[in-house]
């Protein structure tokens, strides 16, 4: 249920209003919306969204990014870099990273519910990795559902990110961006779309 609602964000995300309606039709206050959406487009732009609801006594912080309906972000997929994680997808890890950790400051152990599609849900893995390794956010306070994830996060990072659930389709080529032999892997639990399941 919560991987369909993860879809519902992520294909609201690409246009403010749509996103805004659904985030009021959820309850959802404290809304932020990145500058990227009032500027031109480039291929640094990404499109991302905080928003806050009360649930009995917890809060639940939303990031919403978007992942498709663009012109000029493909371009930074194709900046892979020689080691570490995927330099295009960290460098928009790094245009989210200082707005949220502030944004998530602002809540008592809050729990985070993560959606991302195609280039942002590689983002969405490397933001888990840091907020994880700088424990930012408890993993039991963490829903991260990601689709179409292509390899963004370096494959010698061997810790476990069991909260993090990548929805692929292995006829969908993104979902092999970047090649293994690169260095590169997603975090997390991969579900195969159309397994025999």
């Amino acid at each position: 249920e919560l991987a369909i609602e993860a879809m519902s964000f992520v294909v609201s995300a690409p246009d403010k209003d749509v996103l805004n309606g659904l985030y009021q039709y959820h309850s959802f206050d404290d809304i932020f919306y990145s500058a990227d959406y009032e500027q031109e487009e480039d291929k640094d732009t990404v499109l991302f969204s905080f928003a806050h609801k009360k649930i009995g006594n917890d809060d639940l912080v939303a990031l919403t990014m978007s992942g498709y309906k663009y012109s000029h972000q493909w371009e930074n997929n194709l900046t892979i870099g020689k080691t570490g994680n995927h330099v295009g997808f960290a460098s928009g890890a790094q245009k989210v990273l200082p707005t949220l950790i502030q944004y998530l400051a602002k809540y008592n152990e809050p729990k985070v519910f993560v959606n991302g599609y195609s280039r942002t849900a590689a983002i969405a893995n490397i933001i888990t990795t840091y907020l994880f390794d700088n424990e930012l956010v408890d993993e039991a306070n963490y829903y991260a559902y990601l689709f179409e994830t292509p390899k963004g996060v370096s494959a010698s990072n061997e810790k476990e990110y069991n909260s993090v659930f990548n929805i692929v389709n292995s006829a969908d080529l993104v979902t092999y961006v970047a090649p293994t032999e690169y260095g590169l892997k997603r975090i997390g639990k991969d579900i195969e779309l159309y397994s025999d399941k």
